[in-house]
């Protein structure tokens, strides 16, 4: 029988035997979550000026066409700031046969490496806050090495951070099998 329960998470295993972890993180913690609708309102505001003062740039030059292409501009760049602010993006995480390569940037595409090799522990970090806009708990998966504490994950919640855990815990394992056997 097919499961009906989705995961929080796509698993992708490539031709050279790599496993393709991909999953929806948010950019904000939750201290941050906490203050993100004074934010959002904020951003609101924002836009609103930002679409008046282009209408009233681009209207008196083009015309009618003028103050709607603003209105339009105005309105779309207010959202898209809106959502890449505020809403998460999809991560991915590249197990290899040698190590992890992970994400070390939530708006590019740095990215790091770390072996199986040096890997101390792996564990799972917690950030909470409750205030007015209620209890916020995010979590992020991380690996001890060499005295470090090296994020793996952006702030996911706790079930996808045991899972993608118990991914890497059985890619280490089958790396130490493989590498015993030779």
């Amino acid at each position: 029988m097919k499961s009906s329960i989705k995961r929080t998470y796509d698993r992708k295993i490539g031709p050279d035997g790599s496993v393709t972890l991909e999953y929806k993180g948010k950019r904000l913690n939750a201290h941050q979550v906490a203050g993100s609708g004074m934010a959002g309102v904020a951003i609101l505001v924002g836009g609103i000026y930002w679409t008046v003062g282009l209408t009233s740039f681009l209207e008196p030059i083009l015309g009618r066409l003028g103050g709607t292409v603003a209105m339009v501009v105005g309105v779309a760049s207010t959202l898209f700031v809106l959502k890449t602010l505020l809403f998460g993006r999809r991560f991915r995480i590249i197990l290899t046969r040698d190590g992890i390569i992970f994400p070390r940037s939530s708006y590019g595409s740095w990215t790091g490496q770390l072996a199986y090799a040096d890997i101390d522990q792996l564990g799972v970090a917690s950030h909470s806050s409750s205030g007015k806009n209620g209890f916020h708990l995010s979590t992020n998966v991380y690996a001890s090495s060499a005295g470090t504490e090296v994020n793996i994950t952006r702030f996911i919640p706790q079930t996808l951070s045991e899972a993608i855990i118990k991914e890497i815990n059985a890619k280490m394992n089958e790396s130490h099998r493989l590498a015993n056997s030779i």
